[in-house]
């Protein structure tokens, strides 16, 4: 039997009004100095392929994610005021 420990949850993480122009691979950069991340989803348009404007970070550890949450909401990137928010599908938190 597998103790809780045994297996990682990843913690997600919801950004928004991000710019069109905003690729994956520039949210790895700015999430990144946070903490290990597990994944970077991307909204993009099925026809454009340009961002919807938001996407969903995965760290696995809760400090991480909390830390880029204080960090990063209400920062200025692209000419764009962030909204970062732990993800209504993420794990509980306090």
């Amino acid at each position: 039997m597998m103790s809780s420990q045994g297996k990682d949850k990843a913690v997600s993480v919801h950004v928004s009004n991000l710019s069109q122009n905003t690729r994956g691979q520039d949210l790895h950069v700015l999430f990144r100095p946070f903490g290990d991340i597990r994944r970077v989803f991307l909204a993009k348009d099925k026809n454009t392929g340009q961002s919807k404007g938001f996407a969903f970070i995965n760290f696995k550890r809760q400090e991480d994610a909390a830390k880029a949450i204080q960090d990063l909401n209400g920062y200025s990137y692209n000419h764009q005021i962030l909204s970062v928010k732990w993800s209504k599908s993420g794990t509980q938190r306090d």
